[in-house]
């Protein structure tokens, strides 16, 4: 389903940032690396969309 948002992950976490998480209507996030265009996780366990993400600086994903 559509994608509803985009976080990349900070740099001081990992340099060069190489990965992003995407939420969607799907009720799922998922973590994506940029050069392998592949997703590495997917989060799963909301029942309904999730319309946003923030990817902490303590390395936690915080979705709604």
């Amino acid at each position: 389903k559509w994608i509803t948002a985009v976080s990349r992950e900070p740099v001081h976490l990992q340099s060069p940032c190489r990965r992003f998480v995407s939420t969607s209507k799907d009720g799922g996030a998922r973590i994506w690396d940029m050069t392998t265009r592949k997703c590495v996780i997917a989060l799963t366990g909301h029942t309904n969309s999730v319309t946003c993400v923030k990817w902490g600086g303590d390395g936690l994903i915080y979705t709604g």
